[in-house]
């Protein structure tokens, strides 16, 4: 669940006017919650979720707080690229296309830092990460053709 849901703070929907990644906890928590899950299941998506754009780990974090935070890294900037095998690569884009990612995700970083100075957002565009993710290994595609 923390997966599929991590940045939804991002959607304007759940844009709660806090930082992206602890409104979309907010939003997880609840929607699990809604699905009937435990208050401890909830409570965990939730930390899963608001720390995953921390800058460096909390002592000691579940395992699912480091695999999204290492995964989400990967995916944005192609932090850890080294560690992913390269057979698998063909066909998990074929099948998860990154259509338009790299050009979308920008802009709503850009967003996030421009209209919340205080949250991690701003502090990542001030650091860099708009050319990380230009830079990623990953290319985003628009209509069957590779952007870079």
């Amino acid at each position: 669940m923390s997966a599929i849901v991590h940045d939804i703070g991002l959607v304007p929907a759940y844009d709660l006017g806090g930082c992206f990644e602890v409104d979309g906890a907010i939003a997880a928590e609840r929607l699990v919650g809604e699905a009937g899950e435990s208050e401890a299941r909830a409570r965990a998506i939730y930390d899963v979720i608001a720390l995953h754009n921390l800058e460096t780990l909390p002592p000691d974090p579940a395992s699912e707080v480091v695999l999204l935070w290492d995964s989400t890294g990967t995916d944005v900037t192609g932090y850890r690229f080294a560690d992913v095998r390269p057979p698998i690569i063909p066909g998990l884009l074929a099948a998860y296309p990154r259509v338009d990612f790299k050009r979308e995700f920008t802009a709503l970083f850009i967003d996030q830092a421009s209209r919340k100075p205080t949250c991690p957002a701003a502090r990542m565009v001030a650091t860099g990460i708009l050319e990380e993710i230009a830079q990623a290994p990953f290319g985003s595609q628009r209509r069957g053709r590779p952007l870079s």
